[in-house]
């Protein structure tokens, strides 16, 4: 989520924190089945291009009309998400989300079925990848405090 805060305080209207935090949930429900499940391949389709542009798609064409229901609810009051920022949201969450785990992961093959190649694998060391996330998540939400304010 810390460079999802980054990019909502440069674009506050035109990006969702609630579809990309969705998502990030949506991205990741393959590698949490695999898990209880003892699989040897957790990153498995979801974590390719194509996997992750369907669960885009689906976040914004299923998840927004749920998110806005609910938070409209703990809101009290209509809460709808903007086309741009429900699209934005989901494809900025479900991209980042290969980008960050493609550097970390050995079983990734982000770009399956056409190469079995991780290009950007260790490209970033695993505690940079926590830093900047970590930092990210500070200075994001801080100015979009700063912001809102």
């Amino acid at each position: 989520m810390g460079p999802a805060l980054l990019v909502k305080a440069a674009a506050p209207r035109r990006f969702s924190l609630v579809i990309f935090g969705l998502s990030q949930v949506a991205i990741d429900v393959e590698p949490i089945v695999g898990l209880f499940r003892g699989a040897a391949v957790l990153h498995g389709f979801s974590h390719t291009l194509t996997g992750a542009t369907l669960i885009a798609l689906a976040c914004v064409l299923l998840g927004r009309p749920l998110c806005e229901r609910v938070l409209g609810v703990l809101n009290g009051r209509p809460t709808p998400i903007g086309t741009t920022a429900a699209w934005s949201g989901a494809f900025v969450g479900t991209y980042s989300h290969l980008v960050l785990d493609g550097m970390m992961h050995l079983d990734m093959k982000p770009f399956a079925p056409l190469t079995d190649a991780n290009p950007i694998l260790g490209a970033m060391s695993v505690l940079g990848i926590y830093l900047l996330c970590v930092a990210s998540a500070v200075v994001g939400g801080l100015a979009l405090q700063w912001r809102l304010s």
